[in-house]
C-alpha cells in the first residue's frame, strides 16, 4: 500500500483503504497517519474522520483534524457520533470539532442532540457547546424545553446561564408549571424568572397560579410579583378572582403588593364585601390602606 501510495496511487478506491483501516483493530496507527496524509479524508462524506470518532482515540481524531483537514461538511457528519454516550472520550473530540469549525446551525443541532439523551446530557459537554456560542433559542428554545420536560434543572440552570431570549423563556412558563413536584416547579419557574423572562407570559402565569387552585402555594406567585406579573393585566382577572373566592390572606397581601394595582383597587372593594364578616373587615382594612398609601404618593 506504501509503495502505492509512494508511486501516485490515488482515487476513491485508495480513500476507501483509509476508512476501512481506521475501522480495523487493533489500529495500525503508522499506516493510518500515513494515508492521512495521502488521501481525501473527505470521501464519502467523511467516513474517516467519523469513523475516527467513533473508535479512535483522542490524539489520533486531532491528528486526522490536523494532517487531513476535513472540510466543514466532514466535521459536521462526526459530530453527531460525538453525542452518543458509548463514544469515549466525548468531551475531547467534542472540543477538536469544534476547533476546527462547526457552523452555527450544526452547532445548536448538537446541543438539542445532546440534551435528548436518555441521561439528559454531560453538563460539561453541555457548558463546551455553550461557549462556543450554541444558541439555546434555536428551534423555539427547544434545548431549553427538553430540559424542563425531563425535569433536570441542573441543565436549565447551564442554559439559562447563557444569552436566552427573554420572550423565549417567558412562553416555557406554562411547561414549568406543569410539573407535578412543587419543589422542581418553584425551582425551575425561579430559573426562567432570573434567566430574563417577562412580559405579557409572566402575567398570565400569575393568573393560572391563582385560579387553578383555592389552595394555591404563596412561594410561586411571590415569585411572580416580584418579576414584574401584573396584577392589572387582563382586567386584574387574578386578583378579582382572588377576591372573589375564599383566599389565604398571605396570597391576598402580596397580590396587593403587585404592578398595575392602581388601576384595579376601587373594583376589589365590592368583592370583599361579599365575604363572611371576619374576613370581609381584615379585607376592607387592608383595601382602604392600600388606598390611603396611593393619595399619600400622588401628594408627593
Amino acid at each position: 500500500m506504501v509503495t502505492l501510495l509512494d508511486h501516485g496511487a490515488q482515487g476513491p478506491a485508495v480513500d476507501q483503504a483509509l476508512t476501512e483501516a481506521i475501522g480495523e483493530k487493533p489500529l495500525d496507527e503508522d499506516l493510518v497517519l500515513y494515508l492521512v496524509c495521502k488521501t481525501n479524508v473527505d470521501h464519502h462524506h467523511g467516513q474517516a474522520l467519523c469513523n475516527a470518532v467513533k473508535c479512535a482515540n483522542k490524539n489520533f481524531v486531532a491528528s486526522v483534524t490536523d494532517l487531513g483537514r476535513p472540510n466543514p461538511r466532514s466535521r459536521l457528519a462526526a459530530l453527531p457520533i460525538v453525542h452518543e454516550p458509548a463514544t469515549g472520550d466525548r468531551l475531547a473530540k467534542l472540543d477538536l470539532l469544534l476547533r476546527a469549525g462547526i457552523d452555527q446551525e450544526g452547532l445548536d443541532k448538537a446541543l438539542v442532540q445532546e440534551i435528548s439523551n436518555e441521561s439528559n446530557g454531560d453538563i460539561s459537554v453541555i457548558e463546551t457547546h455553550l461557549g462556543h456560542k450554541a444558541s439555546c433559542d434555536y428551534n423555539c428554545g427547544k434545548s431549553v424545553e427538553l430540559a424542563i420536560s425531563s425535569q433536570n434543572n441542573r441543565v436549565l440552570k447551564c442554559l439559562v446561564s447563557s444569552k436566552c431570549d427573554s420572550r423565549m423563556l417567558a412562553e416555557m412558563l406554562p411547561l414549568a408549571m406543569q410539573n407535578p413536584d412543587p419543589n422542581t416547579r418553584y425551582a425551575c419557574m425561579a430559573l426562567l424568572l432570573r434567566g430574563g423572562a417577562k412580559g405579557d407570559p409572566v402575567s398570565r402565569a400569575l393568573i393560572h397560579e391563582v385560579c387553578s387552585s383555592q389552595e394555591c402555594d404563596s412561594q410561586p406567585i411571590k415569585l411572580l410579583i416580584h418579576h414584574g406579573a401584573r396584577v392589572d393585566y387582563s382586567e386584574g382577572k387574578a386578583i378579582r378572582h382572588a377576591f372573589s373566592t375564599p383566599m389565604k390572606i398571605e396570597v391576598l397581601q402580596l397580590l396587593l403588593e403587585g404592578t398595575g394595582l392602581s388601576t384595579v383597587l376601587a373594583s376589589l372593594i365590592p368583592l370583599a364585601m361579599n365575604h363572611e364578616q371576619d374576613t370581609r373587615l381584615c379585607l376592607l382594612q387592608i383595601l382602604l390602606e392600600r388606598v390611603r398609601e396611593g393619595h399619600k404618593s400622588m401628594l408627593y
